[in-house]
């Protein structure tokens, strides 16, 4: 195998795996850090948020301490509807940041957000499918043969206007079958004369 040949499958394996990693990420890395609903109640109430934002139906916080979330300051919670949480939480919200425990809150404004999680599995075949076409357009462009790079390219060679032509009287032998060929061409050139005379092809 060429040097080029194991580059580009080592490129593609690569790729591939950082595809993988990215796909898992995207489906475990963002549920590890979630809290249910009580839970993040409970933070806010112990005095614990130190920061958050709310946009698309996410609570984003920043914690001052991690012991009560494994060790992530980090963390998110799924709410219901937005007015849900601003009736439950909003009066908590405005006494702590008057008293300086909330340092920084914000109510972004809902967007849709891509659904990255239902399209990558469109992608990945995608991507897939562009990589086994690019395998296989290498593989055929390094083969002996041309593969298909060299579809299309006929090869012939071109007449020589100035080479001798062969007649009837270059063929050595066979007088009597040149005869009649010569007759044949007679007849071709001239045929009324040969009609003439009753004769026929």
């Amino acid at each position: 195998m060429r040097k080029t040949n194991r580059r580009s499958y080592l490129f593609y394996l690569f790729f591939l795996l950082a595809m993988m990693a990215i796909f898992w990420y995207l489906s475990n890395g963002r549920s590890a850090s979630t809290v249910t609903y009580s839970k993040m109640v409970q933070l806010f109430r112990s005095e614990q948020v130190e920061s958050f934002t709310v946009q698309n139906n996410i609570v984003d916080m920043h914690l001052k301490d991690a012991a009560e979330t494994d060790g992530k300051k980090d963390v998110s919670c799924s709410i219901s509807s937005f007015d849900a949480f601003y009736a439950d939480m909003n009066n908590l919200v405005q006494k702590q940041r008057k008293d300086g425990i909330l340092k920084d809150y914000d109510y972004k404004k809902d967007t849709q957000p891509i659904n990255w999680l239902a399209i990558l599995p469109s992608i990945l075949s995608i991507v897939m499918m562009f990589l086994v076409m690019m395998v296989i357009l290498r593989q055929n462009n390094a083969g002996n043969n041309g593969g298909l790079s060299q579809f299309g390219k006929a090869r012939f060679t071109a007449a020589d206007p100035t080479k001798k032509k062969v007649s009837f009287r270059d063929v050595a032998g066979a007088e009597e079958e040149k005869g009649e060929l010569e007759e044949v061409v007679d007849f071709l050139r001239d045929p009324e004369k040969y009609n003439a005379l009753g004769a026929r092809i």
